[in-house]
């Protein structure tokens, strides 16, 4: 197993400590939303690919064993094109739109800085 997929699956272990008692009333339709900014283009590309598939892989196994407190996870991927301002408007589609639990992603720090501030607001 490699270490962006025990990472993966450890972010998502630890996000179902933080939706215990489902504050944000969002797992009313029974699902725990991962919001995932993978570069599906641009020169990240490669990278992106790999945290897609990550992503599905873990989402996959963690379905397989129950999910997350009973939730199935279910992952939401949009593409941050490798350019930090794009990442910033997918990280706000993902929370704002998509009503995601947890948001992963980006792949770089000038896109994880850029997401930064949507995902606080």
């Amino acid at each position: 197993m490699n270490k962006g997929f025990l990472g993966l699956c450890a972010a998502l272990v630890a996000a179902a400590s933080l939706v215990a008692c489902d504050p944000s009333g969002r797992g009313e339709d029974n699902v725990f939303r991962v919001g995932v900014i993978a570069d599906r283009t641009g020169f990240m590309s490669g990278h992106g690919q790999s945290t897609e598939m990550g992503a599905a892989l873990a989402a996959a196994e963690i379905n397989a064993n129950g999910g997350i407190n009973g939730r199935n996870v279910e992952i939401v991927v949009l593409d941050g094109q490798s350019d930090p301002a794009v990442s910033a408007d997918r990280a706000r589609e993902l929370i704002q739109r998509h009503r995601v639990d947890l948001l992963l992603g980006t792949g770089t720090s000038a896109a994880t800085l850029a997401a930064i501030g949507p995902a606080t607001e």
